[in-house]
């Protein structure tokens, strides 16, 4: 250190040597940091975790229960390749807000013949789940004149799933 510190010895050499003992003494910290951190008899406290400059873990994120109702799907429009579903809520069936306690809702969909009736559940495909209580499904030309069955389910925060609604259906045009 004294031949770092010294302006007359201070060359590319000292720092050099500086830089391999900084990796040597930031390697064997990290050591006894990890050893520390991953003892499960050691209880660190708030300023245990500063002077080691160890990061405090995250809590993981308790899971949210999906709330026990399912949403009523109804086809609020149907324009040229264009359906547009709105998941409403049996309790407050005038309400287009989600429920308390939802975060997102479930779709899943299959289509069948024009004169089909509901298709079995292991027919239907898990599809990208959707933010808002009134959704668009855009479809694509050969899917005209099928029947597009929908069947929605609400998800909690955290991703629980909640009872599935029963399946809508409508002919594409």
């Amino acid at each position: 250190m004294d031949a770092y510190t010294d302006p007359n010895a201070h060359n590319t050499i000292t720092i050099g040597e500086m830089n391999t003992v900084y990796d040597e003494d930031k390697r064997i910290m990290d050591g006894v940091q990890m050893q520390i951190k991953s003892n499960p008899s050691i209880t660190l406290t708030t300023v245990d975790y500063a002077n080691l400059d160890i990061p405090k873990p995250k809590t993981g994120r308790t899971p949210v229960p999906a709330v026990n109702f399912a949403p009523v799907v109804s086809c609020i429009r149907n324009t040229h390749l264009l359906p547009v579903f709105f998941a409403a809520n049996p309790n407050q069936p005038a309400k287009s807000a989600k429920p308390p306690k939802v975060g997102a809702i479930g779709l899943k969909i299959c289509y069948t013949d024009a004169a089909g009736t509901a298709p079995p559940l292991d027919d239907y495909r898990i599809q990208q789940q959707e933010g808002r209580t009134e959704f668009e499904l855009p479809q694509i030309v050969d899917k005209v004149g099928k029947k597009l069955w929908v069947i929605c389910f609400y998800l909690s925060p955290t991703g629980e799933a909640g009872p599935d609604s029963e399946p809508c259906s409508v002919i594409i045009v």
